[in-house]
C-alpha cells in the first residue's frame, strides 16, 4: 500500500507493507516518511519509494527514514544497484516497467522486483514469475481485472495506492493473495 500522508497510513484497515513516495533531494520529505513509518504497527514492513540521482541520496534516505526497504526507480545500471545494496542495511527493490528484459536485467542484483503494468495481464504475470525466484510485486495503473490476475498468477505481492482501494472489496483482494 502506498500512502502520501500520515492520515492515510493511520486509516489503513490492514496492510503488511506500506510504501511512501519520498523525494530523495528533500530532507522534509524524508523526515515525513520517517514519521509515517514510526506511526505504523511494529510488524508493518516499510518501503521508501525513491528515484535517487546518486548513491549518496539513497544512503541518506535510508539513514534518516530507516525503512525496511528502498524501492528504487530510474535507469541505473545493475552494477550500481549491486554496489548500493552492499552499503545499505535494508532490502533493495528495483522498480521496472513490465517487461521480461527488465526483470532479467535486475533479478540478480536486488532482493525483489516491483513491476509496474498499465493493467493486470495474466500471461505476462505468469511469464515474469518464471524468470526469477525473487519476489515480484505487481502494481497497476488500472486495477480492472485485478482479482482474476491475483487468483491465476498468485503473485508474491501487489502494491496499491491508497486511492485505488476506495470502493474495493479488500478482504476479497487479500484472499486472492493467499496461497
Amino acid at each position: 500500500m502506498t500512502v502520501s500522508s500520515l492520515e492515510e497510513a493511520l486509516s489503513l484497515p490492514c496492510a503488511s507493507a506500506v510504501g511512501v513516495c519520498v523525494d530523495a533531494e528533500s530532507r522534509e520529505s524524508i523526515l515525513a516518511a520517517r514519521d509515517i513509518f514510526a506511526s505504523l504497527p511494529v510488524f508493518t514492513y516499510t518501503i521508501a519509494e525513491i528515484e535517487p540521482s546518486f548513491a549518496a541520496q539513497a544512503l541518506r534516505v535510508y539513514e534518516l527514514a530507516r525503512p525496511h526497504a528502498l524501492e528504487i526507480a530510474g535507469s541505473e545500471k545493475p552494477e550500481y544497484l549491486h554496489a548500493l545494496r552492499s552499503k545499505l542495511g535494508c532490502h533493495v527493490i528495483k522498480a521496472v516497467e513490465g517487461s521480461t528484459r527488465e526483470v532479467e536485467r535486475y533479478a540478480g542484483v536486488c532482493d525483489a522486483i516491483a513491476v509496474r503494468l498499465p493493467e493486470p495481464e495474466i500471461e505476462l504475470g505468469l511469464e515474469l514469475k518464471e524468470i526469477t525466484d525473487k519476489p515480484i510485486i505487481f502494481s497497476f495503473s488500472d486495477c480492472k481485472g485485478m482479482e482474476e490476475f491475483l487468483s491465476r498468477v498468485k503473485p508474491f505481492g501487489v502494491s496499491l495506492r491508497f486511492e485505488q482501494l476506495k470502493g474495493q472489496r479488500i478482504n476479497s483482494i487479500l484472499a486472492k493473495l493467499s496461497p
